[in-house]
């Protein structure tokens, strides 16, 4: 090779040599600038607990059964057997309505029933001896069939005369109200002297000896509930008492998604009013451990509930695992299905958190339980 080509070639392999260099830089700054710096976190391990039991939920006293007890005949109100907070027993005269025009009704009703019984008896006395008669043939077929009509329209009148007669009687029953089930006069809807139609309201009666309980629990709190098992409830006023369980509802409710579950507890001593608030202890298994973690750990997602869990490194990472979530008490939540005992999942720190970001414990702060 000339001396020319060798001077023309040094610069060449110079910048050649240069260009190199230039592209490590440039990925050395591209990679320095993409890395992600560790994310720091508190963690907490997967652990076997007792969840259930313990819980308990506000619950609102009602009346065992209520009544609003309506006019079934018009008329005048002329008495108030009773007073308003009477205890009365079932049967009970509770409020009079004036039975004036009630009386004639049923004597009319009365006279009308005998008349058309006279009229049965006369009736058959005739076709007894139109039959008679018919045997020897001294009258027609047709006049023996115009006997049993006549017999027939008797008795369909003495029907009806009948029934007439048991209306009017139970009309002028009805103006006394009478006490639909034991309980509790709680008000009168009319004053003595009111004029009131069929169908007006007149008096509430609450039967309070048992009280109904009804309180909202979640899904899982109702799958664990079994009717008629027994539970304490607590009232602030008057202590603790003892419930069952009578049912769970099977439709959420549209105001907070929860399902209604009605107890019923004993009132001997009357204590309990209607709208009193006491906690229901809900009833669960206490005895099984559950795989579970704090409820910190557990976040939303796009395609579910999921958690964070620790993956060894190094780097450590965050690996994101969807899992089945159960009931939840005291902190931690059953989780059903994604972890593992022994496994740390993260619960400070997450929404900062893609799957796969390394991450650094803070060692100070993680616990292995909540």
């Amino acid at each position: 090779m000339n001396r020319l080509a060798i001077l023309l070639a040094l610069p060449l392999a110079a910048a050649v040599g240069c260009g190199r260099d230039a592209e490590r830089t440039v990925e050395t700054h591209a990679t320095a600038a993409f890395s992600i710096p560790a994310i720091r976190v508190r963690v907490a391990a997967v652990t076997l607990a007792q969840i259930g039991g313990g819980e308990s939920v506000a619950a609102v006293v009602g009346a065992y059964r209520s009544a609003l007890l309506r006019a079934e005949v018009p008329g005048q109100v002329i008495e108030r057997v009773v007073s308003r907070g009477a205890r009365v027993a079932a049967g009970d005269a509770i409020l009079r309505l004036d039975p004036e025009r009630l009386e004639p009704a049923l004597r009319r009703a009365t006279a009308d029933s005998a008349v058309a019984a006279a009229e049965v008896k006369q009736a058959r006395r005739a076709l007894a001896r139109g039959q008679k008669l018919k045997a020897e043939d001294t009258i027609s077929a047709s006049r023996e069939e115009d006997l049993e009509t006549a017999l027939e329209r008797a008795e369909a009148r003495l029907d009806r005369a009948t029934a007439a007669r048991d209306s009017a009687a139970t009309d002028l029953e009805d103006a006394t109200l009478r006490a639909a089930f034991a309980g509790v006069v709680e008000d009168f809807h009319v004053e003595v002297g009111d004029s009131v139609q069929r169908g007006a309201a007149l008096v509430l009666l609450v039967d309070l000896e048992r009280a109904r309980l009804r309180a909202g629990v979640t899904a899982s709190q109702a799958s664990a509930l079994l009717p008629g098992s027994e539970t304490d409830v607590d009232f602030a006023e008057l202590g603790k008492r003892v419930a069952r369980l009578e049912s769970v509802g099977v439709v959420a409710s549209a105001a907070d998604g929860t399902y209604a579950a009605e107890f019923l507890l004993e009132n001997a001593d009357r204590q309990l009013r209607e709208g009193m608030v006491g906690r229901v202890r809900l009833p669960g298994d206490t005895s099984a451990l559950k795989l579970s973690v704090p409820r910190a750990a557990l976040i939303r997602t796009a395609l579910g509930p999921g958690l964070f869990i620790v993956e060894a490194g190094p780097p450590l990472r965050a690996r994101l695992a969807l899992v089945t979530p159960g009931r939840s008490a005291g902190g931690r939540v059953v989780i059903r299905d994604g972890a593992n005992v022994g496994e740390r999942v993260v619960i400070e720190g997450h929404f900062a958190l893609s799957d796969g970001d390394p991450i650094e414990l803070d060692e100070l702060h993680s616990t292995a339980g909540d």
